[in-house]
C-alpha cells in the first residue's frame, strides 16, 4: 500500500506534467519501496502538490488512462485515492481509522463529479481496479461509513488519534 501511494503521486505528478496514460499504466505496479518509505512519500506528495499548484494545471485536460479528463478533476480522483488508501494503511497498522471528516463530505457530495467520464471507478460496473460496493451488514452511521461503503471497503469504529494527514 505505502509503494502504491508514492507511485501514484509521482503518476499524477507526471500526468501533469504532460506524460501519458500508456506511461501511467507502465509505471502503476513499479516497486518503489527503498530507503526512506516516509521522505520518499512526502517527496512524492510535495512534487504532486506543487504540479497540481502550477498555472492552468487544474484547467488543462490529462491524459488519464480511464478517459480524458481536466486537471481539477484529476485532483479530485487523487483526493479519493489518498483518502482511501490513507484508511487502508490505517487498518493495517491497526491506528486510527478515522478521516478528515472535511474531505469525507466533499467527497460524497462531488462523487458523481469526480468520476463521471471515467471508465473504471466505483460507479461504474465490472471494472478492475475497485471492489464492489461494500454490503451493509450494519447500517451506515457517518458519512464514512458510507464512502468507505460506497469504495468497497469495511468500516469499524476507529481508535485513538487521527489517521494521516487527510
Amino acid at each position: 500500500m505505502a509503494n502504491h501511494m508514492i507511485q501514484g503521486s509521482r503518476i499524477y505528478t507526471s500526468l501533469l506534467r504532460g506524460g501519458s496514460s500508456a506511461e501511467f499504466m507502465a509505471n502503476l505496479d513499479q516497486e518503489m519501496l527503498s530507503g526512506d518509505l516516509v521522505t520518499a512519500y512526502r517527496d512524492a506528495v510535495a512534487d504532486c502538490r506543487a504540479a497540481f499548484h502550477a498555472a492552468d494545471a487544474l484547467d488543462g485536460i490529462v491524459d488519464y488512462p480511464f478517459g480524458p479528463v481536466p486537471g481539477r478533476q484529476l485532483l479530485g480522483l487523487y483526493v479519493v485515492d489518498a483518502i482511501t488508501h490513507t484508511w487502508d494503511l490505517a487498518r493495517a497498522a491497526q491506528l486510527d481509522e478515522r478521516l478528515n471528516p472535511r474531505t469525507v463530505h466533499w467527497i460524497l457530495h462531488n462523487f458523481e463529479w469526480i468520476y463521471h467520464g471515467v471508465s473504471e471507478s466505483p460507479i461504474t460496473d465490472g471494472n478492475r481496479y475497485y471492489g464492489s460496493p461494500a454490503e451493509a451488514s450494519t447500517p451506515v452511521t457517518s458519512e464514512q461509513d458510507r464512502l468507505l461503503r460506497m469504495m468497497g471497503r469495511s468500516s469499524r469504529e476507529g481508535r485513538g488519534p487521527s489517521a494521516g494527514p487527510c
